[in-house]
């Protein structure tokens, strides 16, 4: 299909929610719900786990802005530009008003347009839209609906889909061994130089 506006692979773009705002509404009957905010994405164009998330207590019509299996989130306001998808743990979580939520057509799979604001072609495109004050930016949803976007086709994207989701994995699992790892070779160390002052 070559480039495609976003706003033509999308069934939503949209802003999340001002908290301020929303916790302004006293009428209304609260729950506590678990918020998505940019501090919570990572450079790797994921989540962080559940337990980074913030719990506010906000208005029950505030589930609107909850997240969806497969959106993609990306900072619209901020000094940092990232992009994630939401999944596992962030199923669910409202997404805040820092954020910029994007709902996909069948047409084109997460993976590939995460992929693609990931990459040096994406990353540009963004920063052509958005706009700077104080060093700090801007993106508004007429930015994303504009913005052409490579679709490929279903088994180039099957590809792409499979290859980001197997590295990701991958690094992630790296990760948690080198954590792993760390963590054993302190208690180690410590273990060590415990015995040997006992002797």
């Amino acid at each position: 299909m070559g480039l495609v506006p976003l706003g033509e692979l999308s069934t939503h773009i949209a802003p999340g929610l001002t908290l301020s705002r929303a916790q302004g509404r006293p009428s209304e009957r609260l729950r506590l719900f678990q918020v998505l905010q940019v501090r919570d994405l990572t450079e790797q164009g994921g989540v962080a786990p559940a337990a980074t998330f913030q719990k506010v207590e906000l208005p029950e019509s505030a589930m609107r802005y909850a997240a969806q299996d497969g959106d993609v989130v990306l900072t619209c306001r901020g000094s940092q530009l990232k992009v994630a998808k939401v999944e596992g743990d962030a199923v669910g979580t409202l997404v805040t008003s820092n954020l910029m939520q994007v709902r996909l057509k069948p047409l084109l799979r997460p993976e590939v347009l995460l992929a693609h604001l990931h990459s040096p072609a994406g990353q540009a495109a963004l920063r052509e839209r958005v706009r700077s004050t104080h060093m700090l930016l801007s993106l508004t949803r007429s930015d994303l609906l504009e913005m052409l976007v490579p679709v490929p086709n279903a088994k180039q994207q099957a590809h792409i889909a499979e290859l980001w989701t197997a590295t990701h994995e991958s690094y992630a699992a790296s990760l948690r061994a080198a954590e792993l790892r760390y963590a054993l070779g302190r208690a180690l160390t410590f273990n060590m130089l415990s015995l040997s002052t006992t002797r």
